[in-house]
């Protein structure tokens, strides 16, 4: 019982970052080269047990890996000839400076990872929830 409230727990701590980031892509949609992120989740090793018949493994729940953000494109380039001689004064290169990106979030897109997560969080506060109970009819049951 203990450990699936740990499972549970881990699933919204994952689910809840999840929607941290999908709700700050969310709101920088408008924001000129803004670059969406991503959060990539993992699930944890399980843990091996010793029981009286045999070894069981007991899982343990998930984990944001990682967040990771989209590379933003080179915004600056050099022209092509190294060195211009003009009269008494050298230059070298010319930065070009290109035309701001717009943001690359989908919000399509973002609605289906705020609704998978709300999804993943509602069933591990399910699991919260209903391993709270066992434990207060156990402890009942031993009173």
């Amino acid at each position: 019982m203990v450990h699936s409230m740990g499972t549970a727990l881990s699933g919204l701590k994952t689910f809840g970052k999840k929607l941290e980031v999908t709700a700050h892509n969310i709101a920088n949609i408008n924001t000129i080269g803004f670059k969406a992120c991503r959060a990539t989740t993992r699930n944890v090793p399980p843990q091996t047990v010793s029981t009286a018949a045999r070894p069981a493994q007991i899982g343990r729940g998930s984990c944001t890996a990682c967040i990771a953000t989209d590379s933003p494109q080179e915004a600056m380039e050099s022209n092509d000839s190294p060195t211009d001689r003009t009269g008494d004064t050298q230059t070298v290169g010319t930065i070009a400076a290109h035309p701001p990106e717009q943001s690359n979030v989908d919000i399509a897109g973002e609605m289906v990872n705020t609704i998978t997560a709300r999804h993943g969080f509602e069933a591990n506060a399910k699991m919260v929830k209903t391993a709270d109970e066992m434990i207060e009819n156990v402890i009942d049951l031993l009173a």
